[in-house]
């Protein structure tokens, strides 16, 4: 996949394309690093299948499983920072 950010009259947009042609155009969202974040978002939703019908009820079930464990204390809560220096040393090797 590739792609590319190119000036127009209505501000920078970008096109992104593979060997089976166009993947996603964006239009300017008012700088650059938001024109190309919306086309990375773009692109990765092009990539799920059909939604799950049964996903929202799922999670929504979850959500209030969770919530409950956490009001009867059953569960170890940890500040962001922690569970984000372990995501970086474990996932991202940092």
């Amino acid at each position: 996949m590739e792609f590319t950010l190119f000036d127009t009259a209505i501000g920078r947009c970008s096109i992104a394309w593979s060997e089976r042609g166009v993947a996603g155009v964006q239009l300017p969202e008012g700088r650059e690093p938001e024109t190309r974040a919306e086309l990375a978002a773009e692109l990765l939703d092009s990539l799920d299948g059909p939604a799950d019908p049964d996903a929202e009820a799922a999670w929504d079930v979850e959500i209030e499983r969770r919530i409950a464990a956490i009001e009867a204390g059953t569960v170890k809560l940890e500040p962001w920072e922690t569970v984000k220096r372990r995501i970086e040393k474990e996932i991202l090797g940092r």
